[in-house]
């Protein structure tokens, strides 16, 4: 070996080992493949040469480096697509071999370039594709010479040396981008995504968490996140802590928990953690993902709430009949008996009876508005006189817990229009709820005034308040503190429906601590105090006097009573008698039907209950609809079951008028005769 040669084999080496470390430490590409190209330059005198990279869609190639070239050459030569007569560069990564072109003046691989390379001068090119270590085509190196010939031993060698040297590189440069590119898009996917992720050390110290945990947890920043505490400050709980990290060190784990907010609220989230071990096998840290499923706790909380409700409509809809029927009786002949004239004390005990029996029934109605809207019936009343009534009907029951209750009204009368039963059911939801918190020898106290258009009503106990936990719960329906059996968790919930239902708001808090223990329930009602056409003496007088009924005006009439409940029948049968009509009575649709239909025009009026054994109302409706549709005109039904789907499904579909059971006498009054004037016409 010569030793010109000796000495390039020494130079080559030496130049190899440079540009492989300097592919190992991450110089730029376009560095290494200049200094490739001025090396075959410098040991091939004579030659320049280009470097041709394959873009994205693999068929067309770039001019990536040609330091010594023309920039004119390296422009026309740029984006040449592959195939097999794109000049001797794109002919070698077409053939996928070395491909010579010892005279570019009559090799037709030139054809559309020899113009160009004439320019230049050039009489020669061979090319060499470059391939990745893996033997994939990245591009072809290209060398021009100025004369007519081929590559001598040597210049294959070291062009066979800069072309693998090039492949390296460019596989080299190419794997980085993609690592860059894979760290930017999961940096992206961290940062991004919308579950909370961290990273902790295994005393449970934040080292990484991303914008959603971030966000989630109400902090400013991942700075201000990473300096607190997780252990103490996130978990909710120090034991949900020592649960989830104790059983990472053995295995994943998903777990559910309340973590805290930075404003000192907790957030129900779903905790899946991964823990990584050193090589002692202790925990060197774990990385996690956290999901908000507070919504979702909601959202099931709602379905469940649904479901009780369901099931509280279908309990109500059947119980409200059987109750309300007794109460219909009960309420009819209270009512009938007021008319007569009777001791002072023998009409103040059937107003009482009266009273009670009216606000069963808004109870009952109150359970059902559960299951249906319920529309408040306002009328003028004196406001005061209300609550004082309702005070007196609760002061027993009070006492019976074994608390005591006291009143602060103001001794003047105030009218105003309101829903009297559904301010009476307000003020007893609320006394007797303070009353089972204050238990015994506990104290309910009752205020009232008028605040500009609202009554303000306030009711305080002396029990032990409510906890902070439970102040946004109160009114949930079914939500209750009290031991099982002693609280549905309704009696809050129906009363802000009323409450809502006549436009109110209403609020509860612990008192002061200067004033003691216990709660506070604050109802704010608006009312209208124009007064109407009928004196306030005579709106405000329990027991009214006895007056002529319009009823008692009608000549030769009859009514036709179908119940199944004889006490319902004997109310009524009573009520009409009293006005000098006849009754007919059926125990049963059926009868019932057989009686209407056989004295046909003979009846004045037809009282129907709905819900009956055998023939039911709405069977016997649809019976004289098709033979005697005129007689549907004195026809009143009755139920105590309007919630019910096939009350409902009936009072959509009728014509005739469908009283709610225990309706009132002179509600039943006006309707007959409203009627009779209607069909006089």
């Amino acid at each position: 070996m010569q030793v010109s040669d000796r000495k390039r084999l020494e130079d080559g080496s030496e130049w190899q080992r440079r540009v492989l470390e300097s592919i190992a430490t991450g110089v730029e590409l376009r560095d290494v493949l200049d200094s490739i190209v001025r090396f075959q330059e410098a040991q091939c005198p004579g030659v320049e040469c280009a470097i041709h990279l394959l873009d994205d869609s693999g068929v067309t190639l770039l001019a990536a480096c040609a330091p010594s070239m023309s920039m004119s050459f390296v422009e026309a030569m740029d984006e040449i697509v592959v195939g097999p007569n794109a000049a001797t560069v794109g002919a070698a990564v077409y053939r996928r071999e070395f491909v010579l072109s010892s005279d570019i003046m009559s090799d037709p691989l030139w054809h559309d370039y020899r113009t160009l390379a004439l320019e230049q001068e050039y009489a020669a090119c061979w090319a060499s594709p470059i391939r990745s270590p893996h033997g994939s085509i990245l591009g072809a190196l290209a060398v021009y010479l100025r004369e007519p010939r081929g590559p001598s031993d040597s210049e294959r060698r070291i062009t066979a040396t800069a072309t693998q040297l090039t492949g390296i590189a460019v596989d080299s440069a190419n794997a980085a981008e993609s690592l860059r590119q894979s760290e930017a898009s999961f940096r992206s996917f961290v940062e991004n995504s919308p579950i909370g992720i961290y990273r902790a050390s295994g005393a449970g110290r934040l080292l990484a968490v991303n914008a959603s945990l971030v966000g989630l947890l109400g902090y400013s920043s991942a700075t201000e996140l990473l300096n607190v505490d997780m252990t103490r400050t996130v978990f909710a709980s120090p034991r949900d802590w020592e649960r989830l990290f104790g059983e990472l060190e053995t295995e994943a784990r998903s777990a559910e928990m309340d973590w805290r907010r930075k404003d000192g609220t907790t957030v129900t989230v779903r905790v899946s953690a991964r823990a990584y071990h050193d090589e002692r096998g202790s925990l060197a840290y774990s990385e996690g993902f956290v999901e908000n499923i507070t919504p979702l706790r909601v959202a099931e909380q709602a379905v469940r709430q649904s479901e009780k409700l369901a099931a509280l409509g279908q309990l109500v809809s059947g119980v409200a009949h059987e109750l309300n029927n007794p109460l219909a009786a009960i309420l009819h002949f209270a009512e009938d008996l007021l008319e007569d004239e009777r001791s002072a004390q023998d009409l103040e005990a059937l107003s009482v009876i009266r009273d009670q029996a009216r606000r069963s029934r808004t109870i009952v109605r109150d359970l059902l508005s559960f299951v249906r809207f319920r529309h408040p019936t306002r009328e003028r009343v004196d406001l005061y006189g209300v609550l004082a009534a309702g005070v007196r009907a609760l002061q027993p029951m009070v006492e019976n817990i074994g608390a005591s209750l006291t009143a602060e009204l103001p001794a003047d009368e105030a009218f105003g229009n309101t829903d009297p039963a559904g301010l009476q059911q307000i003020l007893t939801n609320l006394v007797m709820n303070g009353a089972q918190a204050a238990g015994f020898n506990g104290l309910v106290r009752v205020r009232a005034a008028l605040d500009g258009g609202d009554l303000v009503l306030v009711v305080e106990d002396d029990g032990p308040g409510i906890a902070a936990s439970n102040l946004s719960r109160v009114f949930e329906p079914f939500f209750t503190t009290k031991a099982v059996g002693e609280g549905t968790g309704l009696g809050l919930s129906v009363t802000l429906g009323i409450v809502q239902q006549l436009d109110g708001r209403i609020s509860a808090e612990n008192r002061p601590g200067e004033e003691g223990t216990g709660a506070r329930f604050t109802v704010r009602l608006p009312i209208d105090r124009t007064s109407s056409n009928e004196s306030d003496a005579t709106r405000g007088r329990t027991t009214p006097e006895r007056t002529a009924s319009p009823l008692e005006a009608f000549s030769n009439a009859r009514v036709l009573i179908i119940d199944d409940e004889p006490s319902i029948r004997a109310a009524l049968r009573r009520f009409f008698q009293r006005r000098g009509w006849a009754v007919d009575e059926a125990s049963d649709g059926t009868e019932g039907l057989a009686t209407l239909l056989e004295g046909m025009t003979d009846f004045t009026a037809v009282i129907s209950d709905l819900r009956m054994p055998g023939c039911s109302g709405v069977e016997l409706h649809d019976h004289v609809a098709g033979v005697a549709p005129e007689l549907l005109e004195r026809i009143i039904f009755s139920t105590g079951d309007v919630a019910s789907k096939d009350a409902a499904e009936f009072m959509r579909r009728t014509k005739c008028t469908v009283l709610q059971k225990p309706f009132e006498l002179r509600a039943l009054e006006a309707l007959i005769v409203k009627a009779r004037q209607f069909t006089a016409v």
